[in-house]
């Protein structure tokens, strides 16, 4: 049985009652297709959408959407039967526990049988060395568990209640985050169990001092907020400790140059220029420090799937090369448009709307590593997807599944990355900010039984002394051999010495020979002197053989062999 329901009203809180109220009213037995379209105040249809939908006996989640009430529910029943599956017993290995500055240390992660499933070993990181800085490794991988850092207490305005669309993270380590529904922003520090706000809460209008259904946030190095206002059409400058903001972007709804339509969300690069996904005008506008208009610079030839278009840009970045990613929500893909460029090209999802590995679902507000490894809220399919620069499929960092548990999603919208490479997830429908943290990680695939993750050490040309790296071990799918950390130390190497020397007598020289150092302390050598004892007599040259001149006739010698590096 099928039926089919058009709902129609004005976008605010009560419409969402309303709405949540009338669907709890249908039978939980029957499959229905809903379209909605919820309509702003002015009449602007900012989001319609056609959904195949199953109900459940629990009552009809209603989750709250990116600009309007996506009612997307993905109730999945999944049967069968239980295999036997055996455990595979992991040994851990490692070639090198000491290295120096420009060299790498292997991390070999062996099964004592080939499994069905997955199996993931992760690396808990502590020690004085720092990571990006000291050293750096092959593949970083994710927590499977995340822990909430902000929210997590229901749907509220309360100090410690967000409703999350995105956030931003300072180099402190404080989480801005933007409470969409109460129309503020919300500064949780470190190991905080409430919010304060610095910016909007003086309820929903357009004075200076407030904020309506603020989607997204970006912070410079100075601490200034600049928020997607999005329904006063601006972007808000909000200076430290300010109690109102500044407008420094449209202000007006409208498809003008000076104009912008329901903002979603705001970039800043180096030299303070916005970005700004302009979603009803379906481009990303860019905005100069000062200026009253701003210059299109991807899309804005109307709605729709052509490489010059967009169909409702959502999220925004730039990188340092000023290349521009989008994620172009209703196409199901990111867009990277170069400087310049009059067109973008598809760099993630593209596929059409799905959950496979190379699909993706609606994506909400993407970020990039320092990498170019591209991290995006894959909103309808419940997880962050991490598309590495080249890669025609996605990984599955965080989520994957619906619900509210630690390592679940509910329509993820917004995420930042910190300079460890940890991950901070707008999780919307749980009304919460969750942490996902990075670390070094070994994934041996089904049928296979090995892998490993590579430390480098790398050269800062700064004299330290010893550091270390300590990396407690953990694994899903498979079981320990040993819980043991693994202790690494990056410092100086302390160089061999040349061995196998002989001496050759000539008419009035004599050549001294020898095998290199096995190991070169971590730096290349650039030349070897041989001293005679007695007399002092030196030579000197890059490699074996050196020669001597003059050796006094009828004397034992023997023979010291140095050598240079750099």
């Amino acid at each position: 049985m099928q039926a089919f329901i058009s709902i129609k009203g004005l976008f605010e809180a009560g419409s969402r009652v309303a709405i949540q109220a009338h669907l709890r009213k249908l039978s939980w037995f029957f499959c229905f297709l809903l379209s909605i379209q919820l309509v702003y105040g002015q009449g602007y249809a900012i989001k319609s959408h056609v959904l195949s939908m199953q109900s459940s006996q629990q009552g009809i989640p209603v989750p709250k959407s990116k600009s309007v009430n996506q009612l997307n529910i993905a109730n999945r029943l999944i049967s069968g039967r239980t295999a036997n599956i055996v455990t595979p017993t992991v040994t851990i290995s490692i070639d090198n526990t000491r290295i120096s500055e420009g060299q790498t240390s292997t991390i070999t992660a062996t099964l004592s049988v080939v499994s069905g499933v997955e199996t993931i070993i992760n690396f808990a990181p502590t020690g004085t060395a720092s990571i990006n800085s000291d050293h750096q490794f092959s593949l970083l991988g994710f927590n499977a568990n995340a822990t909430t850092v902000a929210g997590g207490n229901g749907s509220g305005s309360a100090a410690n209640q967000i409703f999350p669309t995105s956030n931003a993270i300072d180099a402190s380590g404080n989480l801005y985050v933007a409470d969409y529904s109460y129309h503020r922003i919300q500064k949780w520090t470190p190991g905080a169990t409430t919010g304060s706000t610095v910016a909007g809460g003086n309820g929903q209008g357009s004075g200076a001092n407030q904020l309506d259904l603020p989607y997204s946030i970006a912070i410079d190095a100075a601490g200034n907020l600049y928020i997607a206002d999005s329904g006063n059409h601006r972007i808000q400058k909000w200076a430290p400790g300010a109690t109102s903001g500044t407008t420094v972007a449209g202000g007006t709804n409208g498809s003008g140059m000076n104009h912008l339509a329901t903002p979603n969300d705001v970039a800043i690069d180096a030299s303070g220029n916005l970005y700004i996904s302009d979603g009803g005008n379906f481009r990303v506008q860019k905005w100069a420090p000062g200026a009253t208009t701003g210059t299109t610079v991807a899309g804005g030839n109307g709605n729709g799937s052509a490489a010059n278009q967009l169909a409702r840009p959502w999220g925004v970045y730039v990188d340092d090369s000023g290349n521009i990613f989008v994620t172009d929500d209703l196409n199901h893909r990111v867009q990277k448009w170069a400087p310049g460029a009059t067109t973008g090209t598809t760099v993630a999802g593209g596929n059409g709307q799905g959950s496979a590995a190379n699909q993706l679902h609606t994506p909400g507000r993407l970020r990039l590593d320092s990498f170019g490894n591209i991290y995006i809220p894959d909103y309808g399919n419940h997880r962050i997807q991490k598309w590495a620069p080249g890669s025609t499929a996605g990984v599955t960092v965080a989520g994957g599944t619906f619900g509210s548990a630690a390592n679940q999603l509910s329509f993820p919208d917004g995420l930042s990355i910190d300079v460890f490479g940890n991950l901070y997830i707008s999780d919307q429908d749980n009304f919460r900010v969750q942490k996902i943290t990075a670390g070094p990680q070994i994934i041996i695939p089904a049928g296979q039984l090995t892998g490993t993750v590579t430390l480098s050490a790398l050269t800062d040309n700064v004299t330290e002394g010893d550091e270390t790296v300590i990396l407690t071990p953990s694994a899903i799918g498979g079981t320990l051999a040993s819980n043991a950390a693994l202790n690494i130390t990056i410092g100086t190497l302390t160089p061999g010495a040349p061995t196998g020397v002989t001496a050759t007598l000539n008419s009035n020289s004599v050549d001294v020979a020898f095998t290199a150092p096995a190991n070169n302390g971590g730096a290349a050598i650039t030349g070897y002197t041989v001293t005679s004892s007695p007399a002092g007599l030196t030579g000197t040259g890059t490699s074996s053989p050196i020669r001597i001149q003059g050796p006094p006739d009828n004397t034992n010698f023997s023979f010291n062999t140095n050598y240079t590096f750099t």
